[in-house]
């Protein structure tokens, strides 16, 4: 893979700084996939690992150990939807965040997150909710085994309620993480 900066143009520039939004995105969701039922992460690439067509960039999907209305237990699914943005791509539009309500619909998604990277830094994930995309919230609240109390609302919107401490000290790990993995990344692809 190319690196950013003198040589390379804009174009490349984006599939790198994509590339890395995606890959950043699955870390911190395989750091958060210690307990079955894991979370499996499906990436959507098209010809030459450019962006495939479609709103969805990353599918998570984890067996369902409950019982899913009328299947038998362990015969459901539990799907997140990821659309993942990297350096300074802007967010969904509103003409965007339809048409993932509608794949959420369609696929009886759990919910629909946004996974913001930059270099240097964590991800940061946002669920899309009625008033739409809300503030940061811990990825252990959407994809691990909560430690503090995540409940489902009555439209199936992730709402969650923590302690400002804990989500910090989570937040400051998966950025150091995320950092260590980034120079790990750049001395493999400098050689």
């Amino acid at each position: 893979m190319a690196k950013h900066g003198a040589g390379t143009t804009p174009a490349e520039n984006a599939l790198i700084t994509a590339t890395w939004a995606r890959t950043m995105t699955k870390v911190i969701i395989s750091r958060n996939n210690k307990e079955p039922p894991f979370w499996h992460v499906i990436n959507f690439l098209g010809a030459g690992k450019q962006e495939s067509k479609g709103i969805i960039d990353l599918l998570a999907i984890r067996k369902d150990h409950g019982k899913a209305g009328s299947l038998p237990e362990g015969d459901g699914f539990e799907i997140i939807l990821i659309q993942v943005k990297g350096g300074k791509a802007p967010n969904p539009s509103s003409d965007d965040v339809k048409r993932l309500e509608a794949v959420k619909d369609r696929y009886h998604a759990k919910s629909v997150v946004l996974s913001s990277w930059k270099k240097g830094s964590a991800p940061e994930f946002r669920v899309l909710s009625e008033l739409g995309w809300g503030e940061p919230v811990d990825p252990d609240l959407i994809f691990g085994k909560p430690k503090v109390k995540a409940k489902v609302g009555a439209k199936d919107q992730l709402t969650v309620s923590t302690k400002a401490s804990g989500a910090t000290k989570a937040a400051n790990n998966r950025s150091a993480a995320a950092k260590a993995a980034w120079e790990t990344r750049r001395k493999a692809a400098s050689k």
